[in-house]
C-alpha cells in the first residue's frame, strides 16, 4: 500500500464534523485498515504531521492529545447570541472561557468542539460585543465602555498611592489606603485587591518585595517633567514599616498552626504571593478555585522516613490556552516559636523529591527576630538560599499580612512517579480533600470527559 493511501486513510478516521479524537482512538482506527506491517507507528506519526503540513487536519493539546479536520465554520446568529447570553451582564464581571464553554455546550445541548467555541468566541470579540479579561486560562466579558473605564480607573487609582519616589508600601497600607480612596470599594473587594496589583505585577510597573504581609514599589523609572532625568529607585526594596499588628493568639503546639495557616492560605497568601484564584466569587462568573490545600502531617506509613512527610500539602492545576495543562505540587514545612533549628530547611529540602515547590514556615516576627533571637537564624537563611527553599515567617498564622516572604523558592522538578505516591496518601480515598483533588483535576484536565470518544 502505497503512503498516499495510507494517509487517506489516516484522514478518513478524523471525524468529519469538526470534532475531536484522541491519538490512540485515531492510531486504532487508522490501523485497523492496515495490515500489522505496514502500521508502524513512525509511519503514524510521519502522516499525521504531512496532513497537519497540507492544512487538512489539526492538534490539540490536552491529555492524550487529539486531532480534529480543519473544516470550515460556518457561524449561526443564533449561537452567537446564545454565546453571548452567557456573559455575565454585571459591569465589571467575566467568566472563565472554561466556563464560557461548558455553559455554551449546555444551552446549545450538544458537544461543540473547543476550537468552534474559540471562533465564536473571537467573532464576538470582533463585533465589539465582547472583551477578553485578566486572569490566568483567559476571561472574557461583555464590552461596556463604562466598565472599560472604571477598570482603567481603579489600576490607575492603586497605582497613584504606590510612592511615586522609588519607596516601599505593605500590602496591608496600599489596601486599606485604596479602600478609602473610593466610595464603591470595601472589604468585599478583597480578592479585587489582589487582581488590579497582579495585573500592575505583570505589566512591569511595580514589584513585590520581602515583609510582613508583602510590600510593593515602583518598578518603572520616574521622571523629573522639568529636567526630564532619570531618578535612581533605592536598592534596598524592605524598609517599609509594618502598620501595627493584631496581638497574635498563643498557640500551644505546632499542631494548632496547621488550621489557621490553611485559611489564611486559602483567603489571601494563595491569591497575593502565588497568584492562584480561591473561587470565592465562582458563583458570580468568576474563575474557579485552581488549587486545593490539605493538612498532610498525619499521614504515616508510607514508608518515606523521617522527612518525607509535609505538614501540608497544595495541589495547583492550570491549563494555560498556549502551553497546555500541567499540575504543580506545593509543600510546607512548619514550626513552631521555640522549637526552630537548621533541621526545618533540610525537612523542607527532602520535600524537593515529591513537590515543585517546598516552603520552610517559622513562627517568628520576621527577619529580625530569625536573626537575632532564633538559634542558628543565620544558618536557617544561608541553607534556605542553598537549597532553594521558600523561607517565611509569620507571627500570627491566621493573619497574612503578618507574613514575611524572606527566601523565594526555587522550581524542582521531582520524578512525576514519586508526585503520584505522595499524593495518593495525602489525599486519602474517601476523604472530602481527595474529592476536591478530583474534581479540580477533572474540571482542568478534562472538560470533555465522558463526551468523547
Amino acid at each position: 500500500m502505497d503512503s498516499e493511501t495510507k494517509k487517506s486513510h489516516l484522514f478518513e478516521c478524523v471525524p468529519a464534523d469538526g470534532s475531536s479524537i484522541n491519538n490512540q482512538s485515531l492510531r486504532d482506527c487508522w490501523e485497523a485498515r492496515l495490515t500489522p506491517d505496514q502500521a508502524t507507528k513512525e509511519e503514524f506519526d510521519r502522516l499525521r504531521d504531512e496532513l497537519v503540513r497540507d492544512k487538512k487536519i489539526s492538534k490539540r493539546a490536552g491529555a492524550g492529545g487529539g486531532t480534529y479536520r480543519l473544516v470550515e465554520i460556518q457561524f449561526t446568529q443564533d449561537w452567537l447570541d446564545r454565546l453571548f447570553g452567557i456573559l455575565p451582564e454585571v459591569d465589571e464581571q467575566k467568566i472563565t472561557y472554561r466556563s464560557a464553554y461548558s455553559q455554551w455546550r449546555t444551552a446549545l445541548d450538544q458537544f461543540i468542539p473547543l476550537r468552534i467555541f474559540e471562533a465564536y468566541r473571537d467573532r464576538l470579540i470582533e463585533q465589539g460585543r465582547a472583551r477578553k479579561g485578566r486572569g490566568r486560562g483567559g476571561m472574557i466579558g461583555r464590552s461596556n465602555e463604562a466598565q472599560h473605564r472604571r477598570e482603567e480607573e481603579l489600576v490607575v487609582s492603586m497605582f497613584n498611592l504606590i510612592p511615586s519616589d522609588g519607596s516601599t508600601i505593605t500590602n496591608g497600607k496600599l489596601r486599606n489606603e485604596w479602600f478609602q480612596s473610593d466610595p464603591l470599594l470595601g472589604e468585599d473587594d478583597h480578592d479585587l485587591y489582589w487582581k488590579i496589583r497582579s495585573f500592575l505585577l505583570d505589566r512591569g510597573d511595580i514589584a513585590k518585595g520581602p515583609c510582613k504581609g508583602g510590600l510593593v514599589y515602583r518598578l518603572q523609572p520616574i521622571i523629573d517633567e522639568e529636567n526630564i532625568e532619570q531618578v535612581e529607585l533605592p536598592v534596598e526594596v524592605g524598609l517599609a514599616q509594618p502598620g501595627p499588628l493584631d496581638t497574635a493568639p498563643l498557640y500551644p503546639d505546632e499542631k494548632s498552626l496547621y488550621a489557621p495557616l490553611i485559611s489564611a492560605i486559602r483567603k489571601d497568601w494563595a491569591m497575593g504571593e502565588l497568584e492562584l484564584f480561591n473561587g470565592e466569587d465562582e458563583e458570580d462568573g468568576g474563575s474557579p478555585a485552581n488549587y486545593v490545600i490539605t493538612n498532610s502531617s498525619n499521614r504515616k506509613g508510607a514508608n518515606r522516613g523521617k522527612w518525607g512527610v509535609p505538614d501540608m500539602t497544595m495541589v495547583i492545576a492550570e491549563d494555560l490556552e498556549l502551553m497546555g495543562p500541567f499540575l504543580e505540587v506545593v509543600t510546607f514545612e512548619v514550626k513552631k516559636r521555640g522549637c526552630v533549628d537548621v533541621t526545618g530547611v533540610h525537612e523542607a529540602a527532602a520535600h524537593t523529591a515529591i513537590a515543585h515547590r517546598s516552603y520552610f514556615f517559622i513562627h517568628c516576627k520576621g527577619t529580625d527576630e530569625l536573626l537575632q533571637e532564633v538559634p542558628q537564624g543565620g544558618r536557617i537563611l544561608a541553607e534556605a538560599q542553598r537549597f532553594g527553599v521558600g523561607l517565611v515567617t509569620f507571627d500570627d498564622p491566621s493573619n497574612a499580612d503578618t507574613w514575611t516572604l524572606i527566601v523565594p523558592p526555587k522550581r524542582h522538578h521531582p520524578d512525576p512517579l514519586k508526585v503520584h505516591s505522595w499524593l495518593d496518601n495525602a489525599f486519602k480515598s474517601g476523604e472530602q480533600d481527595r474529592g476536591d483533588l478530583e474534581h479540580l483535576i477533572q474540571r482542568t484536565f478534562r472538560p470533555d470527559f465522558g463526551l468523547e470518544d
